[in-house]
């Protein structure tokens, strides 16, 4: 009886022999290839080497007419082929090879003198289609041309085409509906997806099943089809190559591997009408390669991979044939993708990293982690991400270029910053900027719409107050005070602030003069001279908006994000102190009491709060869902809050849903308090 073993190595040797047949079989032309694979450590599947020869072959193809590739260096491959895929390769190569035919005798194109029949006479199939082809003329004069040729360059014609120096489209349905002209790569033989026509003429449209044009007068004759194409639907779950779209597009919202804010609010359709797009993000269209800035259209019925997206992204050009197409790395001249035409469309079958996104590829994980200390940090900036952690940035040069967050940029947009002061402090709390931000227009449930922050010149640790009314300032600046000479056994010497009112009162200038604190203030408008505090105030207002309209949290939890936001700050590395935190500079120079430190969390995510045993009954659910909104200042443990029952919990027995945020794009109009989450909404939240 033989064993599971011997027969698993026999199988295994049989197979081995059947991939040295094969590769021994091949033509010399694909010499380099088969080397390639034998130096392997570990030899593929035959199937695997089938396919790599495979695309060896469709690459020489698709540079035909060079030196080093011909017709019988692919019968070469197809002769040992059985895939039924290969004919049309084959077909075509034959077809461009008929082009250059020429007959010496009756001056026609595509056949020689051996073959002409004004010599060996007609076959009967050519006498009954030359009939057929006088009777549609005589029917309809002038049917077989357009009054217009479309003229393409005889440097693009002669690559593309072989011999052909124009071009004669056949047949254009007409649809009253549609916006733009359409021109099928497939029927016009136009390789190059990248052509480029004017806006009032003709699109080359590979995304289009037919000729189409809103314009009637263009037809010389017409005829009622007696179907109404606008209104077909094509249902497919394959990837659409597109040279009609201007970006990636799909309906499916499970595809998503992230999601943010889309750039744009709708898209235009070929017939003119707007439909709006609700998201954008990355999706994973192969393994090893992912589509970014892909938008989220549900009125598609198809994914819409964009051509011009795909080339830019991949450094490749786009081949179209009539019965596939081709993507070639532009820098090494390897095919990396290719799509077969089905249905009059060119659906994707498998598209590879060309040699410039490899360079620039990442990770999944790593890119899927970037993003999420992205937001666990409060939209901290990928170059700042990339000093804290930089061996997820190994393949991104510059972060700044190739990664953006669309609300960063709605939330940290401002002018140019003023050059910053080289004086500085060299003992804690010598010198505290202050400053006071208000009023918002949004008054929380206990009345704050004030703020105020005290930032230490010499560490940057920053203290936020919340305030009801601005005139709050003479009462909560003695408290500051007060708290830093029990906490930190120090003095403060001098404060530094603008004009305001707040600030010049009788009661707080003599608390100052009592306690030997010199006031300083700018002057008259001119806020750079308090620049220390200004900085703060706007980090902490760009962090505040990026946590509001990043989890599309309602506005009147501006106060909790603002308190995320600086306990963020005092913990996260700064460039300034050498990547130490203000926290740890401060204890470089004084002994501080324990702080709380809790891991950041993305705010707004969704947070289940353990329920003890005495809220609940024995068949209640041991957890409730709540939205969370930061940490408790004089508690180690998250604060979470309920919206529908008011509550506010502080725990440390929650779970986290961090890919999920409470407030989500479904509810973007609107939430369960029936605030409204329009972008606009948060224009309130900016510098005074």
């Amino acid at each position: 009886m033989m064993c599971t073993a011997d027969l698993r190595t026999r199988q295994e040797e049989i197979q081995k022999d059947r991939i040295y047949d094969f590769l021994a079989g091949l033509d010399e032309v694909f010499d380099p290839v088969r080397s390639d694979l034998l130096r392997m450590k570990s030899v593929p599947g035959i199937e695997e080497c089938f396919t790599i020869v495979r695309r060896e072959a469709q690459r020489q193809v698709t540079m035909f007419g060079t030196k080093n590739t011909g017709e019988g260096t692919f019968m070469a491959m197809i002769s040992k082929s059985t895939a039924s895929s290969n004919f049309h390769t084959l077909r075509a190569v034959e077809e461009a090879e008929k082009d250059k035919l020429r007959c010496s005798h009756c001056n026609g194109s595509r056949h020689t003198r051996d073959t002409c029949f004004e010599i060996h006479g007609y076959p009967e199939w050519f006498l009954e289609k030359r009939k057929q082809g006088k009777a549609r003329s005589n029917k309809h004069p002038g049917q077989a041309k357009l009054a217009n040729t479309v003229e393409i360059p005889s440097s693009v014609a002669a690559v593309a085409t072989g011999q052909r120096d124009h071009i004669k489209p056949g047949e254009i349905l007409f649809l009253a509906n549609t916006a733009d002209s359409l021109l099928t790569l497939e029927n016009i033989g136009m390789m190059f997806s990248t052509f480029t026509v004017q806006d009032t003429g003709w699109i080359i449209d590979s995304g289009a099943t037919d000729h189409m044009t809103y314009n009637k007068s263009l037809f010389q004759y017409m005829e009622n089809i007696g179907m109404m194409f606008s209104t077909f639907t094509v249902q497919d779950i394959g990837w659409i190559i597109d040279s009609g779209a201007t970006d990636h597009m799909t309906y499916n919202k499970s595809l998503f591997q992230y999601m943010t804010s889309p750039s744009k609010k709708k898209v235009l359709t070929a017939n003119g009408e707007s439909t709006p797009v609700i998201g954008a993000g990355s999706i994973a269209l192969t393994p090893n390669l992912s589509l970014h800035n892909c938008l989220l259209v549900p009125a598609l019925s198809n994914h819409l991979l964009s051509v011009s997206q795909i080339t830019e992204e991949l450094d490749c050009i786009v081949f179209m044939f009539p019965t596939f197409c081709l993507l070639q790395d532009i820098r090494t001249q390897a095919i990396i993708g290719r799509g077969t035409k089905r249905k009059g469309l060119y659906y994707v079958d498998d598209v590879a990293s060309g040699h410039v996104h490899q360079v620039q590829s990442r990770n999944v994980h790593d890119y899927k982690n970037i993003w999420l200390w992205h937001h666990q940090l409060g939209h901290a900036s990928f170059g700042y991400l990339q000093k804290l952690f930089p061996s997820l940035f190994n393949d991104i040069s510059d972060p700044s270029s190739s990664l953006k967050c669309n609300v960063c940029i709605l939330a940290k947009s401002h002018r140019t910053s003023y050059p910053l002061s080289l004086n500085k402090s060299t003992k804690p709390f010598e010198l505290i900027h202050s400053d006071v931000w208000g009023p918002a227009p949004i008054t929380t449930q206990s009345g704050i719409r004030w703020f105020i922050t005290f930032v230490d010149d010499c560490t940057r640790v920053t203290w936020l107050y919340t305030m009801r009314h601005k005139s709050d300032v003479r009462n909560i600046f003695p408290i500051f005070y007060h708290m830093v000479c029990t906490q930190f056994s120090l003095l403060m010497k001098v404060i530094r602030s603008d004009n305001g009112g707040e600030y010049l009162n009788s009661e707080l200038l003599k608390f100052f003069q009592d306690n030997g604190i010199l006031h300083e203030t700018t002057c008259l408008s001119t806020p750079q001279q308090n620049g220390v505090a200004e900085r703060k105030n706007m980090h902490i207002l760009e962090t505040t908006r990026a946590l509001l309209i990043g989890a599309h949290i309602p506005q009147h939890y501006w106060v909790e994000a603002m308190t995320y936001a600086v306990y963020l700050m005092n913990r996260m590395p700064s460039q300034v102190f050498s990547f130490r935190t203000p926290l740890q500079t401060l204890t470089q120079h004084v002994q501080i009491p324990s702080f709380l430190y809790l891991e950041p969390r993305v705010f707004g995510c969704v947070a289940y709060v353990h329920l003890q045993k005495s809220q609940r009954t024995k068949l209640d659910p041991c957890a409730v869902h709540y939205v969370f909104l930061g940490f408790n200042p004089h508690q180690k443990g998250y604060r979470c809050y309920h919206p529908s029952t008011h509550h506010m919990y502080v725990s440390m027995d929650v779970t986290f849903s961090e890919t999920k945020y409470f407030f989500g794009l479904d509810q973007s109009t609107s939430s369960p308090q029936g605030e409204q989450l329009q972008q606009d909404a948060y224009n309130w939240i900016d510098l005074p």
